[in-house]
C-alpha cells in the first residue's frame, strides 16, 4: 500500500469512525478503488494503486478487518489488537496503550527530523466544515443521506517564503453518504463512541509516521473532533485531494461540477510539495516538477486553479447479517507470535 493510500486512508478512518454507541451480528465487504490524475496516476499506481477489497466482521464488541495477507481483530473491550499476517502464520498482540505509545514515540522522533528539515517555523492548520445536502438514495438495500466534508490544510514555512517558495493548501473533499439504517450501523451500536475515539487518536498518532510529518497528528485528531457529530456509517464514499493556489479560496462547486486542473500542472507540484510537506510532498514535487531543467523554455503559465490529485472511492459491495463464528476473533493454530514490527515489516516488504 502506498504512502499516499495510507494516509487518505487514515483520514477515512477518522471520518468513518464517528459512529454513536441493539445488539447485531454483521460481516460486509467492502471496495475500494484509486483513480489518479496526470503523472501522478502514471507513477502512483504501479506502487499500489487500482482496486481492493476488505471484509469486516462484527459481533458484539469485537470487530475484525481482513485485507490482503493482513487481519486485524480489535477488541473495544478489552483493548486488545491482534494482527495475523497469513502468508508468514505469524502473529502479534498489543493493548489500545501500547499502541498509543508506539504512535507518541514516532511522533517525538519525526518532530526532531523535522524541524532540521524545515526549521522551527513550521506550522500546520486545519479547518473542517461539514455540508447536508439534504439528497438521499438507497445503497445496498437502506436509505442514505448525502454529506460533503471538507478538509483543509495548510503549511506554512518562513525560511521558505522568504526564499520566494511555493506556497498552497491541501484539501480531502469527501462525498460521504451515510445511513442510520444499515446492519452495520446496528452491530456497531454495542462499541461505546468513547472507545472508537480513542482508537481513533491512535490511528491519526500512527499517521504522522506514515506521512514523515508528526504535525499531521495533531491534525487528524483536530478533523475527529470537529466530525465527531456526524451520524451514521457511510456506506458511499469518494475522497479527493486537491492542491489550492496560495491567496484562492477553495471552490466547491467547482469540485462538484469536476471544473479544476487534472493533477499535471508542475507549477502546483512545488505547492504540493510544501502544503504536504514529509515524504509525500518530496515525492510530489518531484513528481509535478522534475526534470524541468531539461525542458525548453516555457510558456507563461495559465491562470492558476485548484488541481486535482487523486481519488479514492469507497462502497459496501455486500451486506450479511448474523451467523458471525466466534472463531473468527481467535488466533488460528500454527501460528506464531512476534513483535508487531515483525508483522508490519514483512507488510511493508511486500508492499501490502
Amino acid at each position: 500500500m502506498s504512502t499516499t493510500t495510507r494516509f487518505l486512508l487514515a483520514a477515512c478512518l477518522i471520518v468513518s469512525a464517528n459512529v454513536p454507541a441493539a445488539a447485531q451480528e454483521v460481516r460486509y465487504v467492502n471496495v475500494s478503488r484509486m483513480e489518479l490524475s496526470g503523472p501522478l496516476g502514471a507513477v502512483v499506481g504501479a506502487f499500489g494503486g487500482g482496486e481492493s477489497r476488505t471484509t469486516t466482521y462484527i459481533k458484539g464488541s469485537r470487530m475484525r478487518v481482513d485485507a490482503d495477507a493482513i487481519s486485524t481483530i480489535f477488541d473495544y473491550a478489552t483493548g486488545s489488537i491482534v494482527t495475523l499476517r497469513h502468508d508468514t502464520r505469524q502473529y502479534s498482540e498489543m493493548s489500545l496503550a501500547d499502541m498509543q505509545q508506539m504512535a507518541t514515540a514516532m511522533a517525538a522522533q519525526l518532530t526532531g527530523a523535522q524541524a532540521q528539515q524545515t526549521g522551527d517555523d513550521a506550522q500546520l492548520s486545519i479547518d473542517v466544515r461539514v455540508e447536508r445536502t439534504g439528497e438521499r438514495r438507497a445503497i445496498g438495500g437502506s436509505n442514505a443521506e448525502q454529506h460533503y466534508i471538507v478538509i483543509e490544510t495548510s503549511s506554512t514555512y518562513a525560511a521558505n517564503a522568504q526564499q520566494g517558495g511555493a506556497a498552497g493548501r491541501m484539501v480531502v473533499l469527501v462525498d460521504s453518504w451515510r445511513s442510520t439504517e444499515t446492519p452495520i450501523y446496528r452491530a456497531m451500536e454495542n462499541i461505546q463512541a468513547e472507545q472508537l475515539a480513542a482508537y481513533s487518536q491512535a490511528m491519526a498518532g500512527g499517521a504522522g509516521a506514515f506521512m514523515g510529518d508528526p504535525r499531521f497528528n495533531e491534525a487528524l485528531q483536530a478533523a475527529a473532533e470537529a466530525m465527531k457529530d456526524l451520524d451514521g456509517v457511510p456506506l458511499l464514499e469518494t475522497s479527493t485531494i486537491y492542491i489550492v493556489p496560495e491567496g484562492q479560496e477553495f471552490d466547491l462547486a467547482a469540485a462538484i461540477a469536476g471544473d479544476d486542473d487534472a493533477g499535471n500542472r508542475p507549477d502546483l507540484g512545488a505547492a504540493a510539495g510544501q502544503a504536504l510537506g514529509g515524504a509525500l510532498g518530496g515525492a510530489l514535487g518531484g513528481i509535478f516538477g522534475g526534470g524541468r531543467q531539461q525542458q525548453p523554455e516555457p510558456e507563461p503559465p495559465p491562470t492558476p486553479r485548484q488541481a486535482r490529485l487523486f481519488s479514492v472511492t469507497s462502497e459496501v459491495v455486500e451486506i450479511a447479517e448474523g451467523g458471525v463464528d466466534d472463531a473468527v476473533f481467535e488466533v488460528p493454530g500454527g501460528y506464531t507470535r512476534v513483535e508487531p514490527e515483525a508483522v508490519f515489516g514483512a507488510g511493508a516488504a511486500t508492499g501490502r
